[in-house]
């Protein structure tokens, strides 16, 4: 019995001090993942996509092929028409695309002079303007020389818009123009900015279509391809059927493009919903914590005053 008691007094002596101990490893415990979970919960929540940007067209020798399916020879086109220059101040760009496109009727004067005729500077600026600003179908200028059976891009489709060749408003005449007609002055910053956008996306566009064109001259003393299509319109379209596979190419890596980013938006805001799911949970947790230390407090203060009352009756 005495033992008993002896035990009894032991334990009753030290049950606060191995309550202290166990409340503040338990406490530091939880805190440091409640600490843990509410930083990493945090950037979690605050998480951006990584969005992907850079439209490319397709390149020349991924569709040579498509074009020129078979190399069949007809009677050569004649003619003795002579070679006319355009003075069109246009893009430099253009002028380029322009120039490794005629390479492909340079056999003969006649031809040079046919393709002069269809195909000005005027009327390629004309072309191309149409096809950034979203006015343009496949096919509609290659027609026949347009593959059949190429499903990514059937005929008719149509080229998405790139700009609209809107201008900057920068002067005062302009911006007070804007705000008579109703817009903020964010309203105006945010249109000057799309603005900007779409220009260095469209001479992104250019400098590809040059490329692409560059990529398809004849080298050294190689004939062009396109010479194999004597007839001139014939011809045309084959070297139009080039370009609008281009933008087939251009069409497919836009799609891939806001494919990848709607995934990466998906992603990001199914992340960022972890994260505040974790931030809740932290706060439920810290509830926790500060319930059971209050708990635990009544309870120390409670064996502290039966502990005081029992040495003030001895």
């Amino acid at each position: 019995m005495n033992m008993v008691k002896r035990f009894y007094g032991i334990l009753e002596e030290n049950i606060s001090l191995i309550m202290r101990v166990f409340v503040i490893l338990t406490v530091t415990v939880v805190l440091l993942l409640t600490l843990l979970n509410t930083v990493s919960g945090y950037f979690m929540s605050n998480k951006e996509a990584s969005l992907k940007t850079g439209i490319n067209g397709a390149e020349y020798a991924d569709i040579e092929e498509l074009v020129f399916p078979k190399q069949e020879r007809v009677d050569e086109y004649e003619g003795d028409e002579e070679e006319v220059e355009d003075e069109l101040v246009v893009d430099p760009k253009i002028e380029a695309i322009r120039a490794s496109m005629r390479l492909h009727f340079d056999e003969r004067s006649a031809t040079r002079g046919q393709f002069d005729e269809r195909i000005t500077i005027d009327a390629l600026n004309d072309t191309i303007r149409a096809i950034a600003m979203g006015e343009y179908q496949l096919s509609q200028d290659s027609r026949s020389a347009y593959p059949s059976d190429l499903a990514e891009c059937p005929r008719r489709t149509s080229f998405p818009m790139i700009t609209s060749f809107y201008e900057v408003l920068e002067t005062d005449e302009q911006l007070e123009a804007a705000r008579e007609f109703g817009l903020s002055d964010e309203e105006i910053d945010e249109f000057n900015e799309g603005i900007v956008e779409q220009e260095k996306e469209y001479q992104r566009f250019l400098s590809q279509m040059v490329d692409f064109w560059s990529d398809a001259e004849p080298s050294g003393e190689e004939k062009s391809k396109f010479e194999s299509v004597t007839r001139i319109e014939e011809r045309l379209q084959t070297l139009w059927a080039a370009n609008d596979l281009f933008l087939c190419g251009w069409i497919q890596s836009k799609t891939e493009l806001e494919e990848a980013n709607a995934k990466a938006e998906m992603e990001a805001a199914e992340t960022r919903a972890e994260g505040e799911s974790k931030i809740r949970e932290a706060r439920e947790w810290f509830v926790v914590v500060m319930t059971f230390l209050a708990a635990f407090a009544l309870v120390l203060a409670t064996m502290t005053l039966v502990r005081i009352e029992k040495h003030m009756s001895k």
